[in-house]
């Protein structure tokens, strides 16, 4: 069943890092306009080729918490202030630092800084009367998304086996429709782009 699901899930992520090239290519501002979610794809894509080509999993498992949540944040917060290729140029250094670091102070901050900044760009959307008001929603789901993933990192801190733990048998089921219904949101927000 698992299988099942994994396999589900990196088809949407196939299907959105198609869909994003494609708007890339055909929309102009789209780049800009969604950089955090674009930068988030490309660490989901990236983190599913590097576990299923790498036979060490341990490297890769703060892979995800490094890069995701800091380029969410630099998208969010820089991009009406720098061009993009800086953004990049920093969400890589400082990922690849964090990475290199691996300090749980380190990743605890960035995921709390990274929660406050969806939830701040979720009010204010909600407070929009424009066309934003509709993907009000989106920050909330991926803000519950990186929460959970959040969760895998304290339990690997508090010495618990994350794989075998009692723990992640309750919280799979919160976790993995939670993972899914955040692709299919973005594929549903880049369906109906408009230059919103």
């Amino acid at each position: 069943m698992l299988d099942i699901y994994l396999n589900i899930e990196f088809l949407f992520i196939i299907i959105l890092v198609l869909q994003t090239s494609w708007k890339l290519l055909t929309v102009p501002n789209f780049g800009y306009n969604n950089i955090a979610l674009i930068l988030y794809i490309t660490v989901l894509f990236a983190n599913k080729l590097g576990i299923a080509t790498f036979k060490n999993k341990e490297i890769l498992y703060y892979f995800f918490h490094a890069f995701a949540p800091l380029g969410i944040i630099l998208g969010l917060w820089l991009k009406e202030k720098i061009k993009i290729p800086w953004i990049v140029l920093l969400w890589v250094l400082g990922s690849l630092l964090l990475w290199y670091i691996s300090n749980f102070f380190a990743y605890f901050m960035v995921y709390c800084i990274v929660l406050i900044a969806l939830m701040g760009e979720a009010m204010k959307s909600a407070q929009s009367r424009s066309k934003v008001l509709k993907h009000s929603y989106l920050p909330i789901v991926i803000a519950i998304d990186l929460f959970f993933a959040f969760i895998a990192i304290v339990l690997n801190v508090k010495d618990l086996n994350w794989a075998n733990s009692q723990f992640i048998g309750y919280l799979k089921y919160l976790i993995l429709p939670f993972s899914l219904l955040t692709l299919i949101l973005i594929h549903v927000k880049f369906r109906r782009y408009n230059a919103d």
